[in-house]
């Protein structure tokens, strides 16, 4: 995993904190806000694009979390080829 994806990370959730204020952090964290977010995001997902694409989700996650370098070019046209062909 590349050290940006981290910071970017540890850096989205301190804002989130700082801007919910630590001491009233305890407000926003419910368990069935979260399954109503992730949830909805994951059926907004499947309902927008084909299972083809879905089922590629997995392995674009990996190229995202390897350490190994990759080609752009060849990621690009691998990753962004078939959204570009539904239009």
């Amino acid at each position: 995993m590349d050290i940006s994806t981290i910071v970017g990370i540890v850096i989205g959730f301190a804002l989130m904190i700082w801007g919910i204020g630590l001491g009233s952090i305890g407000n926003f964290v419910d368990k069935q806000s979260a399954i109503i977010v992730i949830g909805g995001t994951i059926a907004a997902l499947v309902a927008s694009y084909p299972f083809s694409i879905l089922k590629q989700i997995p392995k674009h996650f990996k190229m995202m979390l390897d350490e190994k370098r990759f080609d752009p070019v060849a990621c690009i046209e691998t990753s962004l080829l078939p959204f570009v062909l539904m239009i």
